[in-house]
């Protein structure tokens, strides 16, 4: 039995909101080949989540070989960039710039115990009175509303105990710190700040941070690898690359001394705002509208002594 929407309207009330199934699934294929996300075609925040952030750059892993990924490097490379989380080395993680909508509700307002009391209420409403248990494989399975839940840092206890005492009411619960969007090198919603922003938190550090994240790159695989093994004993590598990672630790050091009152951390975190800034507009100044549903269009076939010479290497396999 299937539901006939009669009518979208748009409202500037918050209210809870649930993905629209589209073939027994959350996602589906366009004509063109891109597959698309519900709520990403209705321009609202993903799942139960609220915004990111008023800006942040949505990083996406995806296939070297694919063809969106490919038209992608060649019009915006400064989108793309290798993936730290492929392990195979296959994949690209591709950074696509979101400015959140007007009036949107924010993660650092629906956080901590607040958030977990939505998810709670939408899997009491939405899932487990929405359940039919005649169909159900087991009639104890339920679905999962799908939640990272940010985790302010003196809030962690009042997140225990609300879940313990509230466990019958969760499947699946993922945490993520306050700053994890800058602890974690590509997390998938990264937040941008603003020039005023930034120099409002950190002060006059934030003017220069540039030479630290310019040199980074002659010892470092990237920003974050290097405030991290700044903060650590880890030193390894070739003599040239230990030398270089050396003199940029000590600059690291002093610049943390000179305007954090030698806190490393808020050094780590102000070089990493200046330099999600400036990949932020880097990517507008270069960016370049791509036609997917032109070129996607543009079929590639590969012969079929290709495919199977490649299956069948060693004689494993007979072709009939």
């Amino acid at each position: 039995m299937g539901i006939k929407i009669k009518k979208i309207t748009r409202t500037d009330n918050y209210m809870l909101t649930g993905d629209i199934e589209v073939a027994d699934t959350h996602s589906y294929q366009l004509d063109n080949g891109a597959v698309s996300h519900n709520s990403v075609l209705l321009e609202s925040a993903s799942g139960i989540h609220a915004e990111a952030a008023p800006r942040y750059l949505r990083f996406m892993q995806m296939n070297k070989e694919s063809e969106v990924a490919e038209l992608i490097k060649i019009n915006n490379p400064y989108m793309v960039e290798e993936s730290v989380w492929s392990s195979n080395n296959t994949d690209y993680n591709v950074a696509f710039p979101v400015i959140a909508p007007k009036n949107s509700i924010f993660k650092s307002k629906m956080k901590d115990v607040d958030f977990l009391e939505k998810v709670r209420f939408a899997q009491m409403n939405w899932v487990e009175n929405g359940t039919n248990v005649e169909l159900c494989v087991h009639p104890k399975l339920r679905h999962n509303i799908s939640n990272t839940v940010t985790v302010s840092k003196d809030k962690w206890d009042d997140v225990t105990k609300y879940l313990f005492e509230n466990s019958q009411y969760f499947s699946g619960v993922s945490f993520l710190a306050d700053s994890g969007d800058k602890d974690y090198f590509q997390a998938p919603f990264t937040e941008v700040l603003e020039e005023k922003d930034i120099i409002k938190i950190y002060g006059v550090g934030s003017m220069f941070a540039s030479g630290l994240i310019v040199d980074h790159i002659r010892g470092f695989k990237n920003l974050w690898e290097a405030t991290s093994i700044a903060q650590s004993a880890e030193d390894v590598g070739d003599q040239e690359s230990v030398d270089n990672r050396a003199e940029w630790i000590r600059r690291f050091k002093n610049y943390a001394e000179n305007y954090f009152g030698g806190s490393m951390k808020q050094a780590e975190y102000c070089l990493k705002d200046v330099y999600l800034l400036h990949k932020w507009h880097k990517i507008q100044q270069n960016f370049k509208d791509v036609n997917f549903v032109d070129n996607l269009e543009m079929k590639k076939y590969i012969d079929i002594d290709t495919m199977g010479s490649a299956a069948c290497i060693g004689g494993a396999c007979e072709l009939i």
